[in-house]
């Protein structure tokens, strides 16, 4: 893998600082805390579970030590808003699909009757680009995710 490959790991271990993350072959890296994607509150222990496949794009590789530095947020996405919390189920229906920001805006109910609104980057709708592209056809305003 080289900087900016965007690939999928399993959860090897989380800390307050950050979260293990390991590949085939053998392969482990570390998304420090502040390239998770969470709130300033969040501890990263409770949001993520050992073996819990996980996203991510590599920042850099140091071959010397082996040292592999990840980011669960992709490029151009914000991070998620501070009161829905990471892990939170929900159900969503699209409000808008929206090709020349690559997203879809969704309104989202949590179970426990809470409303928010929320947008999903293209590249997390399916594990494959051609995934992403083909479910972009079939989505449209007012469908149920």
């Amino acid at each position: 893998a080289k900087p900016g490959t965007v690939t999928h790991g399993y959860v090897t271990g989380a800390r307050q600082y950050g979260v293990f993350v390991g590949f085939c072959g053998g392969v482990k890296g570390l998304a420090h805390r502040s390239e998770l994607g969470l709130a300033e509150d969040q501890d990263p222990s409770e949001c993520f579970r050992t073996g819990q496949v996980v996203k991510c794009r590599v920042l850099s590789i140091d071959r010397v030590s082996a040292n592999v530095k990840l980011s669960f947020v992709m490029k151009g996405e914000a991070a998620p808003a501070a009161d829905v919390a990471v892990g939170t189920i929900a159900d969503a229906r699209v409000r808008e699909v929206d090709h020349d920001r690559r997203c879809v805006s969704v309104d989202l109910e949590m179970d426990d009757g809470a409303e928010a609104q929320g947008q999903l980057p293209f590249a997390h709708l399916s594990d494959s680009a051609m995934g992403a592209e083909l479910l972009l056809g079939a989505l449209e305003p007012g469908t149920e995710l």
